[in-house]
């Protein structure tokens, strides 16, 4: 039970911050207190049955004699869990295990007491293997099971009378019931030749595990037998229904108290998991976002003091302190934690650097640790501080859909399409490697559009991956994206790469995507190719870029190729920039002034 209702937690997490720090108290109870913990392990949460299935049997009337005695089991652990529950002295806490689980579960239990009585006098528990109706709780049940009693005496008689007679042990010859013909005598082959010499005897067949034979008196009897085990089948049968019927009235009862034992299982299995954690899982702050008058009443606010930012009003943050991912941290003991900062000013981070350097289990990390926060649960990290967010929408993995006919670049384009559709600016997209699915042009174009859309114009919250750096260029745009990435050191001595998995601020310049093929073992010749292809396109793209300038100047007039001479005298004369900070700046915002109001010197500058 509990398992899929932390899934259903997990699916959809809370908005509402008063219910998710009511979950998060919860936790933190059962964190601290591990005699509370462990008694509702071994009191209540092992003896529980599976409630959701039991339920549902329930409602379609198909439930077995035996189910209901798992219903019984699982009503009488009620009042165990409110026992152990009311053992609890927490102080604070206390008011809220009261509240929440102690009050309702009493209710609970109160009802169980005639659901309790109604099944222990009515089904027969004592055969675990066949459980039936009680014959002593119904008048013709009961004159039923004397005279199929009075049957299996007489069958006994008789199989001691044909003892007798052969001078046979019991160990010789068995009285067993056979599905087809009903009670029979069974002696061993050796022993057929007595059977069949007496003609009170009728042999029915011979296996290898003997000869089954009846007398006159043991096929009467068999048949008086099946006709009373008919009679007392239907009777159980008839009310086996009504009891059905009348436990089903308890469903909505049963509904609730599972609901309430799933919860205490929830909150046990993340106590847990807390505590066997080999590094810190904290409690997150978790704030309700600011409406949008409030926003703009605080940001005036602000700006009358002198435009200090107060973080209460800051409705993108994201402050997580070493967060880590939870199953990777499983396998590699030695994760290395990451710290991400997101605000109003900073809500967009563009991340670059190496294959395999560690871009998508950061964000991987950073989503889980959201979810896990407005689902309830502590997160893997040291700190984390959330505003709540309305959605966690990620466009992560490569794969397509053959039986739709989709491809992977177009599963891309749809779930990007469904964030541009669906973001608002409480929503955390995750963006891993956008636009490789299709040309390098065409794949830039859309990441580029696709992140400023997100960041700039909807004002979501957004970690950005990626293999074009020249989306770096867009943190200088706009004053929202950062540009961070992981770092990685290059042994040009033994043609090694060393990761660091550790998130720092600026762009990065190459991908080392060589050496990833590299740890894969492609072959040697192979590589050498590849580091060849790659030098020539780097160099046509220098020599490109060199006609483009040439180009350019060769059109130039001698006013303008005058202008660009003067420029570069500046530059090169300047001096030690070091040493003139505040002359640098005024000297390179009067070139920069001058630049921007020559159109003719556009033509020469990169858009």
């Amino acid at each position: 039970m509990g398992s899929r209702l932390m899934r259903q937690w997990l699916l959809q997490p809370l908005q509402n911050t008063e219910e998710i720090n009511q979950r998060l108290s919860l936790v933190e109870i059962m964190v601290e207190n591990p005699i509370l913990r462990d008694s509702l392990i071994s009191q209540v949460l092992r003896r529980c049955s599976d409630m959701d299935k039991l339920n549902r049997k329930l409602q379609r009337r198909t439930v077995a004699l035996k189910d209901l005695q798992s219903v019984l089991l699982f009503a009488n652990t009620v009042p165990q869990a409110v026992e152990v529950l009311r053992k609890y002295h927490g102080g604070r806490d206390n008011k809220l295990l009261l509240e929440e689980f102690v009050a309702p579960l009493e209710d609970i239990a109160e009802h169980f007491v005639n659901l309790r009585t109604l099944i222990g006098a009515t089904v027969n528990l004592s055969d675990e293997n066949n459980a039936r109706i009680n014959p002593e709780f119904d008048d013709d049940l009961h004159a039923l099971e004397q005279q199929r009693q009075s049957v299996i005496k007489s069958i006994e008689r008789e199989h001691q009378r044909v003892l007798k007679q052969f001078r046979w042990t019991e160990k010789q010859m068995k009285c067993e019931y056979h599905t087809l013909h009903g009670y029979v005598f069974r002696v061993s082959r050796k022993d057929d030749a007595q059977v069949r010499a007496d003609k009170e005897f009728i042999t029915l067949g011979t296996t290898k595990d003997g000869v089954r034979f009846v007398s006159g008196q043991l096929s009467s009897l068999s048949e008086q037998y099946r006709g009373i085990s008919k009679d007392y089948e239907e009777r159980q049968q008839a009310l086996k229904q009504k009891l059905i019927d009348t436990v089903a009235t308890y469903l909505p009862v049963l509904d609730d108290a599972k609901e309430l034992i799933a919860a205490l299982d929830v909150f046990v299995a993340w106590a847990l998991v807390v505590k066997d954690s080999s590094r810190p899982m904290v409690r997150p702050t978790v704030r309700t976002p600011l409406n949008e008058a409030s926003l703009q009443e605080c940001n005036n606010n602000n700006n009358n003091n002198n435009g200090s930012n107060n973080d209460s009003n800051n409705n993108n943050i994201v402050t997580i302190v070493n967060a880590r991912h939870p199953l990777v941290e499983l396998r590699q003991p030695a994760f290395i934690p990451n710290t991400v900062h997101l605000t109003n000013d900073a809500n967009a981070l563009i991340i670059t650097g190496p294959n395999m350097g560690g871009k998508s289990t950061f964000m991987r990390s950073i989503g889980i640790c959201v979810v896990l926060a407005q689902a309830g649960c502590f997160v893997p990290a040291e700190s984390a501080d959330i505003v709540v967010r309305d959605a966690v929408m990620c466009r992560v993995g490569a794969t397509d859909h053959l039986a739709q006919g989709v491809s992977t670049f177009m599963v891309e384009m749809l779930e990007s399409a469904a964030m541009l559709n669906s973001a608002t600016r409480q929503t955390l997209a995750i963006v891993d490697e956008l636009g490789r699915g299709t040309s390098t042009y065409d794949g830039f174009g859309l990441a580029w559009a696709i992140a400023q859309e997100v960041a700039v114009k909807l004002n979501s919250t957004l970690l950005f991956s990626t293999h074009f750096h020249e989306m770096t260029q867009l943190a200088e745009k706009h004053a929202n994206v950062k540009n961070f990435h992981f770092g990685a050191h290059e042994d040009v001595t033994t043609g090694t790469l060393r990761f660091s998995y550790q998130l720092q601020p600026g762009p990065c310049g190459r991908s080392y995507g060589l050496y990833v093929a590299q740890l894969a073992n492609i072959p040697d010749d192979v590589l050498g190719a590849a580091r060849e292809k790659a030098s020539e396109l780097e160099d046509f793209e220098k020599d490109g870029a060199h006609r483009n300038v040439q180009a350019l100047l060769s059109t130039a007039t001698p006013e303008v190729l005058q202008k660009i001479t003067n420029y570069a005298k500046r530059i090169r004369e300047f001096g030690d920039v070091e040493k003139a900070d505040e002359t640098a700046k005024v000297t390179i915002q009067q070139l920069r002034a001058e630049i921007r109001g020559d159109p003719t010197l556009q033509l020469f500058i990169k858009p």
